[in-house]
């Protein structure tokens, strides 16, 4: 996941009690070119983006799907990203894919 992130000029970080959260990071303008600029209304790597929306899901990190999911609703507010034709099937694909959490049974 934390690979993931700084492909897309992402950054995984965790808070003291463990939760996770998606920011900006420093070189997110270098990766813009990659990830972020959609010919058509699209980008190939937004597929990406779904297909690991989809598989944090189905392995039960709940927390991670939701920390990047937010950051994409805040790149998509902020103007940072046009990815409007993206966030409906973005948010569809965070709903989907629930498994019961693979947290609970991990770290107990």
């Amino acid at each position: 996941m934390a690979r993931f992130c700084w492909f897309l000029g992402l950054e995984l970080r965790r808070s003291e009690l463990g939760r996770a959260r998606v920011v900006i990071a420093s070189h997110f303008r270098e990766r813009v070119p990659d990830c972020w600029s959609s010919m058509f209304g699209s980008n190939h790597n937004w597929l990406r983006i779904s297909r690991v929306l989809h598989c944090l899901g189905l392995c039960g990190l709940r927390d991670e799907q939701q920390a990047l999911l937010q950051c994409l609703e805040e790149l998509y507010q902020s103007g940072r990203a046009r990815c409007a034709s993206a966030m409906p099937h973005w948010r569809g694909r965070a709903r989907q894919a629930r498994w019961p959490s693979m947290r609970s049974r991990v770290f107990r």
